[in-house]
């Protein structure tokens, strides 16, 4: 039977924000990249909802991608140096994916439950709940706009994205509000030991990524 705790959001933020500047940090060094993606995929192969939000968010830039070779080749840049650009970009939308998605608004205020009395993190939880509420809302909305067009180019795709980001920032008001009522009113919810001791995976992989 599946452990119900078993799920990225019940990660402590903090071990969770280490794994993703660990990996920020790692994809910018001389580093194995087939070793990194082959453990990062291990990484997240049983939570198949974030490989699903990651293709998604991958195939969104896929035009921008393509653009990115085409001017290579007018440039004459080096393919090999451009596909190691791009692996990065994807590996990085995957680890935003990973730490986005993941939060947890209950999770997220009792791992700073001690230091929200420091106005400089009570402002700091408020950015990450608005994230947390923005975020679907957002995905949801650029999603029914793209299906109402036909064919979606880079210039298409960047038109639905800014009239996406008006839409939702006419909305903040009303995101405001929510936000406010959830750090009121949260309920402890204490991060899993088995989610916190799963992380090792990705310190490992981040670890012989650089050293072999």
């Amino acid at each position: 039977m599946k452990n119900k705790f078993f799920d990225l959001k019940y990660q402590n933020f903090f071990i969770k924000s280490l794994v993703v500047l660990a990996s920020m940090i790692a994809v910018n060094l001389p580093l194995n990249m087939p070793l990194l993606f082959l453990g990062t995929l291990f990484y997240f192969l049983p939570f198949a909802k974030y490989l699903k939000f990651w293709l998604k968010s991958t195939l969104f830039l896929l035009p921008f991608f393509i653009s990115y070779l085409i001017l290579g080749m007018i440039f004459n840049t080096d393919f090999f140096e451009q596909l190691r650009f791009i692996i990065k970009i994807i590996f990085l939308v995957l680890m935003s994916v990973y730490f986005i998605k993941s939060l947890d608004v209950d999770r997220l205020l009792t791992d700073f439950k001690v230091l929200l009395r420091f106005n400089f993190i009570k402002k700091i939880m408020i950015f990450l709940i608005a994230l947390i509420e923005i975020t679907p809302f957002f995905y949801d909305s650029f999603q029914a706009k793209k299906e109402k067009v036909k064919k979606t180019n880079l210039s298409i795709a960047f038109h639905i994205f800014i009239k996406t980001f008006s839409e939702v920032f006419s909305k903040l008001d009303e995101i405001e509000i929510i936000v406010v009522e959830k750090m009121e009113d949260y309920t402890e919810s204490k991060s899993a030991l088995i989610m916190n001791l799963y992380s090792l995976i990705m310190f490992i992989t981040l670890y012989f990524s650089i050293t072999y």
